[in-house]
């Protein structure tokens, strides 16, 4: 399977929507600051694919604390000459029991 295309939505660190294209690219590197969310975008992949992070998260903590809602990663992928569309979202933050 090949990775096509990235969409991430108010997702950890992500606020606001994100579009990485990478159908016309080889190997990808990625760099940035500390905190500028590189690891954020792997922990996208995994929980669009698997529903899970590679950390032990709570459903809610891939939820932006800043935008607390709508939460959405999509993945376009090719697999075979087959396009595939995997998307899993989250929509608001529940509110803590008090």
């Amino acid at each position: 399977m090949k990775i096509t295309k990235i969409k991430i939505e108010n997702f950890m660190s992500w606020r606001g929507s994100h579009e990485f294209l990478l159908s016309d690219v080889g190997l990808v590197f990625v760099a940035g600051a500390n905190g500028s969310g590189k690891s954020s975008i792997m922990d996208a992949i995994c929980w669009c694919l698997f529903g899970r992070a590679s950390k032990l998260l709570l459903a809610d903590d891939v939820v932006n604390n800043k935008e607390k809602k709508n939460c959405k990663v999509a993945i376009s992928a090719t697999y075979k000459d087959k396009k595939i569309l995997i998307r899993r979202y989250r929509n608001t933050l529940k509110k803590a029991i008090q």
